[in-house]
């Protein structure tokens, strides 16, 4: 499994963004709202 961090940069060119800050404007600032999405995905 790739690390997130690969996976923001993927992220990023797929929506045509010059920028990482433009990608990361698209995630939730809760951790633990990330944290339980990816557990319920993962299961």
């Amino acid at each position: 499994m790739q690390s997130p961090e690969r996976n923001l940069y993927v992220v990023k060119r797929l929506l045509g963004h010059a920028n990482i800050t433009s990608t990361l404007e698209y995630i939730d600032e809760s951790v633990d709202n990330l944290r339980d999405i990816l557990e319920a995905e993962l299961m």
